[in-house]
This record gives structure tokens, sequence and C-alpha cells, in this order.
């Protein structure tokens, strides 16, 4: 594991709990650690927001600005937030919108890729709002 994304993914392990967010490994890509954060609002009627990055490998700006974001604690605590900042970390280390498995995590729609969408995986996703979790391209057997 390349140690500047291993560091980037602790950096925004640490920069979310400061902040109030709590983290959680919900899934793991090619020994990569998918995390999660999530904070709810003490507002009653908080909107739930949802924002991701690092989709795309060869992209890094999404999850950069996102890390900045919590380091300022800009995101409004008004509102209930559950993000996913490093989707794709096997594609930010190799610089590729591929994850290690050549999915293309913003192009899954044809039949041999399958891309599952898993409620109720994870313990903060349970009492939260929902979980993603990416697998690896799945091939009908008679393809």
């Amino acid at each position: 594991m390349n140690p500047p994304i291993v560091k980037l993914i602790e950096k925004f392990q640490s920069s979310a709990a400061a902040v109030g967010f709590e983290v959680e490994t919900f899934g793991r890509v090619a020994g990569w650690p998918l995390i999660a954060l999530s904070r709810k609002s003490t507002t009653a009627k908080a909107q739930n927001i949802y924002l991701s990055s690092g989709i795309h490998g060869d992209e890094p700006a999404g999850p950069l600005a996102l890390l900045q974001l919590l380091q300022d604690d800009a995101l409004p605590r008004r509102h209930n937030y559950w993000i996913c900042p490093v989707l794709n970390p096997s594609g930010l280390d190799a610089r590729m919108r591929e994850n290690a498995h050549g999915l293309d995590l913003n192009r899954p729609f044809s039949l041999s890729i399958s891309l599952y969408y898993t409620y109720r995986r994870s313990r903060l996703a349970r009492r939260y709002v929902w979980a993603v979790t990416i697998l690896p391209a799945v091939r009908r057997p008679d393809e």
C-alpha cells in the first residue's frame, strides 16, 4: 500500500473524528479500507446529505476538497451526513479511473458488471441512512 494514500485515509479518519463524525470501515477493495463518516444533527427535521468522492483515482481533487471541508469544520451541523470520502483507494493509489478489479465505479451499467447496494450491512448504516458496498466485477456464467 502506498504510504501517501494510507496517510490520506488516516487524515480523513482523524479530521472527521475531531469534528464529531463517527468513522467506520464498511468494506475493503484489494486490501484498501472503504471508510464511511457519519454525523447526526441535533436538529429535529435535519436533512440527510450523502457525499462521496474518490470514485476515479485519476481525479484526486474531490477527496482533497472534502478533506479540507472536514479540517475546516465547514459542513453545517444542521444536517445529517453520511460520507464515503475515498470510494476507490486502489485507483487513487494507481492514479487510474478503475479500481484494482478493473471496474470503473461510475460506469457499472453493462450486464457483465454488478454493483451491489447493501442496506443494513454496517452498524452505522442500520441506524443512520444506508451503506453502499462495491464488489468486484462479476461475470455472468454464460459470458
